[in-house]
């Protein structure tokens, strides 16, 4: 009785959980992706940003509106051949911003959300 209790909970209550906004997508090679624009107020925050080889790294390139275009994240390299794993680094953009992938030359993987400040 107490495990057919649990088991009914646990149907109930998984449905309700949320992992939050966080949207991850795969990045093929090719022209260049644009992730959703910063509005003022809001930041995005990239939390992984990975691709499986190649020599060409995929980047992250943000221009801040009346700026000019800066690169502030390359993937990391995350391969079975290596012995030693890359770290996996993440960054916080703040708006207002436009923010764009530049492929390298194997499909990267991109996990983000994006927030306003007061959250």
């Amino acid at each position: 009785m107490k495990s057919a209790l649990i088991a009914i909970f646990f149907c109930i209550c998984v449905p309700l959980t949320f992992a939050g906004d966080f949207h991850s997508q795969v990045i093929p090679t090719g022209p260049n992706v644009s992730l959703p624009d910063v509005p003022a107020n809001h930041f995005l925050r990239i939390r992984n940003f990975t691709q499986t080889a190649g020599p060409i790294r995929a980047t992250i390139s943000v221009t801040p509106n009346g700026g000019s275009a800066t690169i502030v994240l390359s993937a990391a390299i995350v391969s079975g051949a290596s012995t030693v794993p890359e770290t996996i680094n993440s960054v916080v953009i703040a708006g207002p911003a436009t923010v764009q992938v530049i492929p390298g030359s194997s499909a990267a993987y991109i996990t983000y959300i994006k927030q306003h400040d007061s959250d």
